[in-house]
């Protein structure tokens, strides 16, 4: 890896912050080096909407890791990319937060190899041109338990949302919610110098999201 990391002091809530090692500038295929907002904007819906307990969590393509830190405060969570770089670097995030969090591999293409399940799977920016969108349905259903969750937090601007939303509907298995998220508390600058944040995180303030909620019947 030849990209230059920074460690930031993430702002999620007022008293609330994770320590994030990360890059800003990454070459095509190496964006999970990146703190996207839709990260952000997705820890922080856990932490204002879920505040999970006695729950087995999943935080599916975790990316640097903001959300899975923020889950293990509160329950047991697996924090799972298919790139391994990837995790190595989530992994010292664990570490920089001192989070009690399972790393593991998961490549959405192999969802027959899945032997467990889970009570709550979370995801951002999961959907997206050229993703494997029909393996992901797959993985979900594998790893969601009956009455599980998968909330999945999506830019309103994003064309193929519409062909996974199909996918989710195929076979009937999933109740599915959306709801526009509007409150300014998602969107709130994420470090302590607002125009670094503004700079850095132009989406806090240019983008909205809306929160997909798929529930296993």
């Amino acid at each position: 890896m030849n990209q230059q990391f920074q460690i930031d002091d993430i702002i999620l809530a007022p008293g609330l912050s994770i320590k994030i090692r990360n890059t800003i500038q990454f070459k095509h295929g190496q964006d999970g080096f990146h703190l996207w907002e839709a990260g952000i904007v997705l820890t922080r819906y856990v932490y204002y909407n879920i505040m999970p307990s006695k729950q087995l969590f999943m935080d599916l393509g975790t990316g640097v890791g903001i959300t899975g830190i923020l889950v293990s405060k509160y329950t047991r969570v697996i924090m799972t990319d298919y790139n391994q770089d990837v995790l190595d670097n989530a992994w010292l995030n664990v570490k920089l937060n001192q989070s009690p969090c399972i790393l593991m591999q998961l490549d959405w293409r192999n969802h027959n190899k899945i032997s467990f399940q889970v009570d709550t799977i979370v995801g951002s920016d999961l959907v997206y041109s050229g993703a494997p969108l029909y393996d992901l349905y797959q993985t979900i259903v594998k790893l969601l338990k009956q009455n599980g969750i998968f909330y999945l937090i999506i830019p309103s601007s994003r064309m193929c949302t519409s062909e996974f939303i199909d996918i989710m509907n195929s076979e009937g298995l999933f109740e599915i919610r959306k709801e526009l998220l509007e409150d300014e508390k998602y969107y709130q600058p994420c470090l302590l110098d607002r125009e670094q944040s503004h700079t850095l995180y132009p989406g806090l303030k240019e983008l909205k999201f809306y929160m997909y909620i798929f529930i296993k019947k």
